[in-house]
């Protein structure tokens, strides 16, 4: 999973700074889960 949250660490960061890319790139690419969490919530589905 890409973190996009930290290009640097010298970078400073204001609350809710990347809001707005983070979801156009949800939007255009849906959200992003790590395969073991997406897993267990298909378990639960049933």
């Amino acid at each position: 999973m890409n973190n996009f949250f930290y290009e640097s660490s010298s970078d400073i960061r204001y609350p809710g700074q990347g809001v707005l890319e983070r979801r156009k790139q949800n939007l255009k690419n849906g959200i992003q889960v790590e395969k073991e969490i997406w897993d267990k919530v298909l378990t639960l589905k049933g």
